[in-house]
Formats: structure tokens, C-alpha cells, sequence
């Protein structure tokens, strides 16, 4: 027998136990998500700014598809594809959720940043029309 593991059987007997390396499945509760609406608002505006709302969406379904399949790791590599530092904050908080043992949530946060994305994204097409609208008026007065 080893000197660690008989420490370990030592340990067990005293009645002590052994520290876990895994980190609490208690650190991060539901009601106190890592990022507020606003804050991932925020975020998801500043990244698409930088990248098409296409991309953006892809990768967050892909890596919301991974994390649904409980494969944390796969959600990691697809969400280390973009390097933005806006980008990063929002994928490290959804990582940050499920390795900490909750999926939903950190799926939830996936989505929601999805539906920021396409919230924008009609935003700014309907912007546009407006503005289409209003040169169309416009030259059709001076004619």
C-alpha cells in the first residue's frame, strides 16, 4: 500500500473527509445569473457590431446544441471560435453556468443572447425601411 493511499484509509476511518477537486455545484445559484438582461444586451449589441448576426447565431446555437448533448468541452472549442473580448465575456459566463453543474440556465443564456441578436438585427432592418420610407417621401415632394 502506498503512503498516500494509506492516509486516505486513515482519513476515512477518523471519520474525516477528503477535500473534493471539483468545484462546488453550489457557487453559482439560478436566481443570481453571472450577467444581468442589460449587461448581456449590451454585450450581444457590441459584438454584432463587429460580426454578422449569421456567425453570432451560428455559433451560439452549435454551442448551445453541445451543451443540450452535455458535451461541456465540445461548447468550449465552438465557443473559443470568435476571440472578441464581448464575444468571450458572454461564452465565459454560460461556460461558467455549466461547469458549475447548471445547463439550463447556461443554455437559457445561450438562447437569450440568440434572441438579442435577432432582436437587433430587426431592429436595424426596420430602421432602414423607415429610412427608405422617408427619402422615398422626401423625393417624391421635390418632384
Amino acid at each position: 500500500m502506498t503512503p498516500a493511499s494509506k492516509r486516505s484509509t486513515k482519513n476515512r476511518k477518523a471519520g474525516r473527509r477528503l477535500k473534493s477537486r471539483r468545484p462546488s455545484r453550489n457557487s453559482l445559484s439560478p436566481q443570481s445569473p453571472p450577467l444581468s438582461d442589460s449587461e448581456t444586451r449590451l454585450l450581444v449589441r457590441r459584438t454584432t457590431e463587429r460580426m454578422r448576426p449569421e456567425r453570432f447565431i451560428s455559433i451560439m446555437m452549435r454551442a448551445h446544441d453541445a451543451l443540450k448533448s452535455n458535451r461541456i468541452a465540445r461548447a468550449t472549442a465552438i465557443l473559443a471560435e470568435c476571440r472578441l473580448k464581448t464575444f468571450q465575456t458572454l461564452s465565459s459566463a454560460a461556460l461558467k453556468l455549466a461547469r458549475a453543474g447548471q445547463r439550463i440556465p447556461a443554455m437559457n443564456l445561450l438562447f437569450e443572447c440568440e434572441l438579442y441578436c435577432y432582436e437587433d438585427t430587426l431592429d436595424h432592418i426596420r430602421a432602414f425601411f423607415a429610412y427608405l420610407d422617408r427619402i422615398g417621401v422626401a423625393i417624391g415632394k421635390r418632384r
